[in-house]
C-alpha cells in the first residue's frame, strides 16, 4: 500500500499538475542529496499516484492505492515533452548524488578555499592593471570566485557625475552583508544583455521591473543593450572585445538551464554575482551574471503565487549582482530561500544604498 501521496509531497489535494511536479522535483532532489534512499522511494511512489489521472482519482475516492509499477517516463500521463528526465530510478538518483558528494568537495568548501587564497595572495590577484586585470565572478551566495579575462583600455571622463541621485537607506544600521570592498561606479550605467528564449510571457517585463526596483533603491542605473547569443557560463570572461567591443562585457542575463549552468541543479533557481577588477589601483565591479532556470520558472509561473515568488528571486539575485550577500533575517529578500514572496526590507535597502554609494570614478 502507498501512504497519502499528498502528504508525502507536501501539496494540497487541489494542487495543479505543475505544483505537484515542482514539489516532486524538490523533494526527490533533497532526498537524493541527503542519501535517503527509502525517502526517495516513498516520494517517487507518491508521484506515481499523483502524476496519473486515474491513479489520483482512485486515491481521492478510496483513500488508498495498491502498489503499481512505475510508469514509463516517456508516457503521456504527465508533461510528455519533459518526461525523459525521470528515466532514472530513485536508486540511481541517490547513488549518483552520493557519489558526486564523496568525490567532489562542496561548493561552499571550494569557495572558502578560494577566499583564503585571495586573502593570502590578494596583491598578486588584485594589483594587476589594464591589459592583464584579473576578474572575479560570483555564485548565488555572492562570494567571489577566481576567473579569467583581460581588460579594455582605460577611458577617462574629465568631470564624472552620478547618473542618478544618491540614495539614503532607512534609519538605523545593519541588516545586510556586503561581499568584498569593490562597488559599481555610480557615474556609469550597468549595461546588460539578455540571452535565451523568454521562459513565459511576461518574464522579460518582470526582469525589467525588478531591475527598476533595485535601481531606485541603490541609485545605480541599468541600461539594456539588447539580446545576445552568448551562452550562460559562470567562468565567463569579463572582457570580450570580439563580441562586445573594447569595453567591459555587459552583465549577462540568461534564461538558461542546468545543462548550460550546472550550478542551477537541485533547488537553485537563480545565480547572481559580479566581477571585479583593479582600475588605476582601485577595485571596482565591472561586469557580472544573472542566470535563471527557465524550465523551473515556466513551472512556477503556473502557480497562483508564481509571479510574486519569481519577482523575489529576481530581486535576490540582483542584490548579489550589486554586491550583497546572504543574511539570516527571514523577512529579508537576501535571506537564502527559494519560496519568498516579499519586498526589500530595511536591511536590504540599507545594503543597496551602500552598494550604490561607491566612489564616482573618472576611469572606465
Amino acid at each position: 500500500m502507498t501512504a497519502d501521496p499528498y502528504l508525502e509531497l507536501g501539496v494540497e489535494r487541489g494542487a495543479s499538475d505543475a505544483e505537484i511536479k515542482i514539489a516532486y522535483e524538490r523533494a526527490i532532489t533533497k532526498a537524493a542529496r541527503d542519501g535517503l534512499l527509502e525517502t526517495a522511494k516513498r516520494i517517487d511512489a507518491a508521484y506515481e499516484v499523483l502524476r496519473n489521472p486515474s491513479r489520483r482519482a482512485l486515491f481521492d475516492r478510496a483513500g488508498v492505492v495498491h502498489e503499481m509499477p512505475r510508469l514509463d517516463p516517456a508516457g503521456s500521463y504527465f508533461a510528455p515533452a519533459a518526461a525523459p528526465w525521470r528515466s532514472w530510478s530513485p536508486e540511481e538518483q541517490v547513488a549518483a548524488t552520493v557519489a558526486r558528494t564523496k568525490t567532489r568537495p562542496s561548493r561552499f568548501v571550494m569557495l572558502g578555499v578560494v577566499a583564503l587564497l585571495v586573502a593570502i595572495l590578494g596583491v598578486n590577484l588584485h594589483a594587476m592593471r589594464h591589459g592583464g586585470a584579473t576578474t572575479l565572478t560570483a555564485d548565488e551566495s555572492g562570494t567571489t570566485l577566481h576567473a579569467f579575462g583581460g581588460a579594455p583600455p582605460i577611458a577617462v571622463t574629465a568631470h564624472p557625475k552620478r547618473l542618478l541621485a544618491p540614495v539614503a537607506g532607512p534609519a538605523g544600521s545593519g541588516g545586510y552583508t556586503y561581499q568584498g570592498s569593490a562597488r559599481w561606479n555610480p557615474c556609469q550605467p550597468i549595461h546588460y544583455v539578455v540571452s535565451g528564449a523568454e521562459p513565459f510571457t511576461g518574464a522579460n517585463q518582470l526582469l525589467t521591473q525588478a531591475l527598476g526596483e533595485a535601481s531606485a533603491a541603490s541609485g545605480l542605473k541599468f541600461t539594456y543593450d539588447g539580446p545576445t547569443t552568448e551562452a550562460a557560463g559562470t567562468n565567463r570572461p569579463s572582457y570580450q572585445p570580439q563580441r562586445y567591443g573594447r569595453t567591459w562585457a555587459p552583465v549577462l542575463v540568461a534564461w538558461t538551464d542546468q545543462s548550460q549552468a550546472p550550478e542551477l541543479a537541485g533547488n537553485v533557481i537563480g545565480l547572481g554575482g559580479a566581477a571585479s577588477a583593479s582600475v588605476r589601483g582601485h577595485d571596482r565591479l565591472v561586469s557580472g551574471i544573472l542566470f535563471f532556470d527557465a524550465p523551473e520558472l515556466s513551472l512556477i509561473a503556473q502557480r497562483p503565487t508564481g509571479f510574486a515568488s519569481m519577482r523575489t528571486v529576481m530581486l535576490h539575485e540582483i542584490g548579489h549582482l550589486l554586491g550583497l550577500g546572504h543574511v539570516q533575517d527571514t523577512t529579508a529578500v537576501m535571506y537564502p530561500s527559494d519560496d519568498g514572496q516579499g519586498d526589500y526590507n530595511a536591511g536590504d535597502l540599507r545594503g543597496l544604498a551602500y552598494a550604490g554609494n561607491g566612489e564616482c570614478s573618472k576611469y572606465s
